[in-house]
């Protein structure tokens, strides 16, 4: 914490290690005849605001069953507690989590059950989304093993798009495989049935 006098104004800003203030400032002249004049700022954003220190910590920490603010607030009211936008809140617990935790990660809700809450989830460039709403690297699509809860990455549909030269990528025979061009003939079998050695000029 710390005090200073501004332009006649009583400045006490409290802070702390995770980069938030409370800013106070009192005029102890006010014009209107009144006492004091306090206003109040808080420089959480998106964080959550514990009000007994004016601290703030993510919103990933509150109901995470770890006492974050001092007194407990955190962990207060998590029955009926809300989650700001961008976060998706665990109905056993309350605990507000990212959707990039759940929709790109691995994270899941102690207890969840059902379909993922990554529908109106858009995964970022380089990322393809199952069917199930997760985000997956590019690189695992049809690489011979399911990565997608529901193994929508590796359909036959789905590696006849995504396996073309124009990709740098071949189909193995199977139509559930591809590797990049740059493995084919190069003596090693990377296809299940070998075909990526097959047909290879000999210079």
């Amino acid at each position: 914490m710390w005090v200073k006098t501004i332009f006649g104004f009583l400045v006490t800003a409290h802070c702390c290690f995770l980069l938030s203030c409370t800013l106070q400032i009192n005029d102890s002249h006010p014009e209107n005849g009144s006492d004091e004049l306090s206003i109040t700022a808080n420089y959480c954003g998106p964080k959550f605001l514990c009000h007994l220190t004016g601290h703030c910590v993510f919103y990933s920490w509150v109901c995470d069953n770890v006492s974050d603010c001092i007194g407990g607030e955190d962990e207060a009211n998590c029955e009926t507690n809300v989650c700001p936008e961008g976060y998706h809140r665990c109905n056993q617990t309350g605990q507000c989590v990212p959707y990039k935790w759940i929709c790109e990660g691995s994270f899941m809700c102690p207890g969840h059950s059902g379909p993922l809450p990554c529908a109106n989830y858009t995964c970022p460039l380089g990322k393809f989304k199952c069917t199930s709403g997760r985000c997956i690297p590019n690189y695992l699509i049809c690489d011979g093993d399911p990565d997608c809860d529901d193994g929508s990455d590796e359909t036959e549909q789905m590696c006849a798009i995504y396996c073309s030269s124009s990709t740098g990528k071949y189909l193995c025979a199977g139509g559930r495989k591809c590797i990049s061009t740059m493995s084919q003939c190069d003596l090693i079998y990377d296809c299940p049935q070998m075909d990526d050695e097959y047909n290879c000029s000999i210079d």
